[in-house]
């Protein structure tokens, strides 16, 4: 007979029961363990999506205040003057692109050649996070050892970890922008003649002459041109005995286009505007406010204090004697009054006679003595009338003052597509 222990039985029972519990504690264990794990991970993702996110925001605070400085700076990025970007005291200064650096480069290759110029840690940037700080870089094309009028610029926003101790934070990553903007001048249009009138033009008095250098390179297959004005009936266009238009490289004018007694294809009075100052400012003439209250307008009541080159707004008359800018340093000189120039006198840039301020403006009369020059463009929203009192005025096209003097005020804008993104580990 088959006798069944029961303290056995529960023994056995008992030892079952442990083993279950101790597999299922193992598993809970393991379970809490890996629950831990995955939390701790995903804190990590989400302190390094924080890490990066910062890091993209700073680079591109970086690059509002690239573009910003580019604004500030805008008439000096060009310049090889004192306080321009190409001084050859200044520091940083433009550099051909050479090697891989930043922002001709990354630390393995190379995406610009010497064809373009470097201006490398842009100075006098707020640093906007106690996380992350941001290095400015500028790469532009050359033209010869500076940028160009208006440059187009590609901006190089680089966000890394600050440093605190002298080591910087190893789980934080750094992120890095690109943006290409192109600068824009406060005129629209640039001047495309040496004299350009929404009425009539008078070139020299009586017997008195003058001579008028064209723009030499106007349009391809297309005569140089001199003089354009807006009225058709009548004589538009009046060269006084002795005057002529040249076509020939100044100071020679070997050969003439237009004089007293023959009028040439470089004078046109087609397609003329209705609205010059519009066409030249991009502003209809009944908002002219906008121009001269722009913040890159300095407005004088006469020109007797003109300060460096730039754009100034004249209230009342203006008149000038001896040298007023250069070459490279242009004026431009937007004038409701009179405009008269001395004896001996060369100005450098352009001239605007405006009428727009109704209440002020005549926009056309001058008043030139003898030995003037003029290099660049001279424009009205009226008549031009050049009445020398003497026979040696001259007004000259000179396509690099043009190009300076329009590129003045204004700012710089985004181009579409030239935007570029990338976060580092």
């Amino acid at each position: 007979m088959l006798t069944v222990h029961h303290s056995s039985l529960k023994a056995q029972l008992g030892a079952a029961t442990l083993v279950v519990a101790l597999v299922l504690l193992l598993a809970i264990t393991l379970m809490a363990f890996s629950g831990v794990k995955v939390g701790v991970n995903e804190q990590r993702i989400s302190a390094n999506e924080v890490r990066y996110r910062e890091a993209l925001e700073v680079a591109q605070a970086g690059m509002e205040h690239g573009i910003a400085y580019l604004r500030a700076n805008k008439s000096i990025i060009a310049s090889n003057a004192a306080g321009g970007w190409n001084a050859a005291a200044s520091s940083p200064r433009w550099t051909a692109c050479a090697g891989n650096d930043l922002p001709c480069g990354t630390s393995t290759s190379a995406s610009y050649d010497s064809a373009y110029l470097a201006y490398r840690n842009v100075p006098n940037t707020a640093q906007v996070s106690s996380a992350y700080t941001y290095t400015l870089h500028f790469a532009t094309p050359a033209s010869g050892a500076a940028p160009v009028a208006n440059p187009t610029i590609t901006i190089i926003s680089t966000a890394s970890p600050a440093t605190s101790g002298g080591v910087a934070d190893p789980l934080a990553g750094s992120a890095q922008l690109k943006q290409t903007v192109k600068g824009y001048g406060l005129i629209t249009h640039r001047p495309n003649r040496p004299l350009i009138a929404a009425t009539t033009i008078k070139i020299g008095q009586g017997n008195h002459g003058g001579q008028v250098w064209p723009n030499l390179n106007f349009a391809p297959g297309v005569s140089p041109q001199s003089a354009w004005a807006g009225q058709t009936t009548g004589t538009p266009i009046n060269i006084a005995v002795g005057a002529v238009t040249c076509n020939d490289s100044y100071p020679n004018c070997s050969s003439t286009i237009s004089t007293s007694s023959t009028s040439g294809l470089d004078l046109s009075t087609a397609n003329f505007p209705p609205d010059l100052f519009q066409y030249t400012f991009g502003v209809n003439a009944s908002n002219y406010h906008i121009i001269k209250n722009d913040r890159s307008v300095t407005r004088l009541t006469t020109c007797g204090s003109l300060g460096s080159a730039g754009i100034y707004w004249i209230t009342g008359d203006c008149e000038i004697s001896g040298t007023v800018g250069s070459f490279s340093n242009p004026y431009v000189l937007i004038i409701e009054g009179t405009f008269d120039m001395e004896d001996d006198t060369t100005f450098y840039g352009i001239v605007f006679l405006t009428k727009a301020d109704g209440a002020n403006g005549s926009g056309g009369n001058t008043d030139l003595k003898e030995d003037i020059t003029i290099y660049g463009a001279l424009l009205s929203d009226s008549s031009v009338q050049l009445e020398a009192d003497g026979q040696e005025i001259s007004v000259i096209y000179h396509q690099n003052v043009i190009d300076i003097a329009s590129s003045y005020g204004g700012g710089f804008a985004k181009l579409p597509g030239g935007w570029f993104d990338q976060l580092k580990p």
